[in-house]
């Protein structure tokens, strides 16, 4: 009795192997799009600045590569505001505020909590489901000669 159930069994895992080797045709108009468009916002282009917006890990504003380079590796930055975007260079009117970047490799770092601060609140910035926001949308004016970089917030 055992032996014809162990059969029993056996012919119906072979049976089941060969049922799933077989390709099963599927009706795919049965199927609805995804509500998301695939659109993936770390994609859209090489960081120009990073805020950085943690308890932990502090507060912080890293600056690319590419703008250090463009801004000529600036000793010391001014950061001004207007609507949605933030400008950042060596020479910006109506400013006498400086923050002198410290190099970490090829990058820029300004340690200051309270301008994370002032930049998250300005903007509205939503940090409660991550620690870092980064800032893609850059164009570079001139100002007294120098390079200026206009970062779009949003």
């Amino acid at each position: 009795m055992i032996t014809s159930q162990l059969e029993e069994v056996n012919e119906n895992s072979l049976e089941g192997n060969l049922d799933s080797e077989k390709e099963v045709e599927t009706n795919l108009s049965r199927f609805f799009s995804s509500a998301s468009n695939g659109t993936n916002s770390r994609v859209a282009g090489s960081g120009i600045i990073t805020i950085v917006n943690s308890k932990k890990n502090g507060k912080r504003i890293t600056f690319s590569k590419e703008l250090m380079e463009e801004l000529e590796e600036p000793e010391a930055v001014q950061i001004s505001f207007h609507d949605h975007e933030i400008a950042v260079g060596e020479d910006l009117p109506n400013n006498d505020h400086y923050f002198r970047p410290k190099k970490y490799g090829v990058k820029g770092v300004v340690y200051s909590a309270d301008l994370v601060q002032e930049i998250t609140n300005r903007f509205g910035l939503d940090f409660s489901d991550r620690v870092s926001i980064t800032l893609v949308d850059v164009r570079y004016v001139t100002n007294n000669h120098k390079k200026v970089a206009i970062i779009k917030v949003k």
